[in-house]
C-alpha cells in the first residue's frame, strides 16, 4: 500500500514539474487568471504535503543553505530596490517547490520518471509532428489558442502546435525549452544510465531534429564529443565512434533541417540573432552598471529597454528578448544568488561526469541549453541544482 502511493505521488510531482510550470505552453504562456492561479495553489499544495503531511523529511544541509541564501538574494534585492511586485512571491514558491521535490523523491527515482514521462511526450510529440506534417488541414479543424506573446497556437494539451510555424515544440512554450528536456534526456542516457537504451537515444534525437533549435544542435553534439572522448580504453573508443556513426546515419535524412537552422546565424539583420545578441549584452552591462548586486524584476524591464537603445539605437523589450538564464539572474538577483545557482548545476555536473574538466564542460553544456531560454521558474533546472546539493549525508527531521 505505501509502496503505491509512493508511487501515484512521485508520477504526480513529474507531472507537475513537465505540465505545471513556466516551461510548458497551457501553464507558462496563458492569461487566464484562473490557469495562473491553479499553478501557485499547486505548489502550495505540494510543499503543504512535503512538509506537513509526511511522516519524515530527508534535509541535506547544503541544499537548506542553498534555498536559505537564494530565497534571502530575492527577498533582500525587492526590498533594497523598493520593488514589492508579486514576480519576487512566485520565485520563492517555485524554488522552496524545487527544494521539496528533490528532497522527497530519491535522485535515481526523479530520474526514473523524467524519462518515462520525456520518453512518452517524445513519441506523442513525433506523432502529432508528422500528421501535420502529411495533413496539414487537421489544424484546421482544431480550436486555436493565443499565448501571452500573440502566437496563435494549437494545444491538445500532451502536444501543442504553432500554426504558423512548423517546428516541434512538444507541450512546451518554446521549441528551445523542449530541446532542453530532450538534451538532459541524452545526458542522462549517455552519463548517467549503466546502460545505454538505444531506442530511446533515437527517439530523443528524431524529436531534437524537430524542433530545429540551434542551440538544441550545438548542445547535442557537445554532448557527443565529450561522450566519445570519456572512455577509458581504445576498444571502448573505437566502439563509440562505431555506434556514432551509425546513428549519424539513422539521423542523416534530417541534416537539412540543421543547415536550415544554421543559415540564420549568417544574417547579420536577422532578428533572432540580434534577440541572442541583445540577451548577453544588455544583462552584463545592467548588471555591471548595478555593481553586480540585482537591479530586480521591475527595473529588469525598464533598463533593458533604456540599454537597448543606447546599445542597438532600437528600444527593445525584455519580453520573449532576454532568454539568457544565467545573466538574467546575475542582473535580476545580483551574483550571490548566481554563484549559488551555478554551484548546484556544477556539483551535479560533477555528480554526472569523471574529473574537473568533465564536470566544466558539463556545466558549459547547461548554461549553454538555459542561456538559450529563459527558465528562471522552470520546476526542471531548480530541482537539477538542487540535486547537485544533495549530494552530501541527508538530516532527518521527524514531523511525527
Amino acid at each position: 500500500m505505501s509502496f503505491k502511493k509512493s508511487f501515484d505521488v512521485n508520477f504526480i510531482l513529474m507531472l507537475v514539474v513537465f505540465f505545471v510550470t513556466n516551461d510548458s505552453f497551457t501553464f507558462g504562456t496563458s492569461e487566464n487568471t484562473v490557469i495562473v492561479n491553479s499553478t501557485y495553489l499547486i505548489y502550495f499544495t505540494i510543499c503543504s504535503y512535503i512538509i506537513v503531511l509526511r511522516k519524515s523529511i530527508l534535509l541535506n544541509r547544503n541544499s537548506l543553505l542553498a534555498i536559505f541564501f537564494l530565497s534571502f538574494c530575492v527577498l533582500l534585492v525587492a526590498v533594497f530596490n523598493q520593488d514589492f511586485t508579486f514576480g519576487y512571491g512566485v520565485q520563492v514558491l517555485t524554488i522552496l517547490t524545487a527544494f521539496l521535490i528533490s528532497q522527497h523523491m530519491n535522485f535515481k527515482i526523479f530520474l526514473l520518471y523524467f524519462e518515462k514521462v520525456l520518453y512518452f511526450l517524445c513519441w506523442v510529440s513525433l506523432f502529432f509532428f508528422i500528421s501535420f506534417v502529411i495533413f496539414p488541414f487537421l489544424a484546421s479543424l482544431l480550436p486555436v489558442f493565443q499565448n501571452s506573446a500573440g502566437v496563435s497556437f494549437v494545444n491538445l494539451f500532451v502536444f501543442a502546435k504553432m500554426t504558423d510555424v512548423e517546428r516541434n515544440i512538444g507541450i512546451f512554450r518554446e521549441p528551445g525549452v523542449f530541446m532542453i528536456y530532450i538534451n538532459i534526456g541524452i545526458l542522462i542516457q549517455l552519463f548517467v544510465q549503466q546502460k545505454i537504451d538505444i531506442k530511446k537515444i533515437i527517439v530523443y534525437v528524431t524529436t531534437l531534429m524537430t524542433t530545429l533549435s540551434t542551440a538544441g544542435f550545438l548542445v547535442f553534439f557537445l554532448i557527443l564529443i565529450m561522450y566519445l572522448f570519456r572512455s577509458n580504453t581504445t576498444t571502448v573508443f573505437f566502439k563509440k565512434i562505431l555506434y556514432l556513426s551509425i546513428a549519424f546515419l539513422l539521423v542523416s535524412p534530417f541534416l537539412y533541417l540543421l543547415a536550415t537552422s544554421f543559415e540564420k546565424l549568417g544574417d547579420s539583420d536577422n532578428v533572432s540573432l540580434l534577440s541572442r545578441l541583445a540577451s548577453v549584452m544588455i544583462p552584463m552591462q545592467m548588471s555591471y552598471d548595478a555593481n553586480f548586486l540585482g537591479v530586480g524584476l521591475t527595473k529588469f524591464s525598464i533598463y533593458f529597454k533604456i540599454i537597448s537603445k543606447e546599445i542597438y539605437s532600437i528600444e527593445i523589450d525584455s519580453a520573449g528578448t532576454s532568454t539568457n538564464t544565467v545573466l538574467n539572474l546575475l542582473a535580476t538577483y545580483g551574483f550571490l544568488f548566481c554563484f549559488v545557482f551555478l554551484r548546484g548545476l556544477y556539483l551535479f555536473s560533477k555528480h554526472i561526469s569523471r574529473g574537473f574538466m568533465s564536470s566544466l564542460i558539463v556545466l558549459l553544456i547547461f548554461i549553454l541549453m538555459i542561456g538559450n531560454e529563459d527558465m528562471r521558474y522552470s520546476l526542471l533546472v531548480l530541482s537539477i541544482m538542487f540535486y547537485g546539493y544533495n549530494l552530501s549525508k541527508p538530516l532527518k527531521f521527524d514531523t511525527k
